[in-house]
């Protein structure tokens, strides 16, 4: 059973996230994405981490939960995500 991309790293700056995927793409989602991380304050914004081997993303100071699988579906279903870039072609 395929479970999808699954996040190898993130990190933030002042206007996004960024999730690094183990297919090789990157994912930078707006923290307007969701209501808690809009308002939070920057020292909030920089407490996330992945977890749940890679399934998930957590910002422990403001209690939110997001999973790669939801992010990768929303941004595959509105065309911005794409495939995985062939780095095979580069050589």
């Amino acid at each position: 059973m395929k479970t999808g991309p699954k996040a190898i790293c993130a990190y933030y700056n002042d206007t996004h996230f960024t999730v690094g995927l183990d297919d090789g793409r990157f994912v930078c989602v707006k923290f307007e994405y969701s209501s808690r991380l809009s308002t939070a304050t920057p020292a909030q914004r920089k407490s996330l981490k992945v977890i749940y081997g890679g399934m998930g993303i957590r910002w422990a100071d403001i209690d939110e939960d997001l999973s790669v699988a939801g992010i990768v579906r929303d941004f595959e279903e509105r065309g911005i995500l794409t495939d995985a870039p062939n780095y095979d072609l580069l050589e």
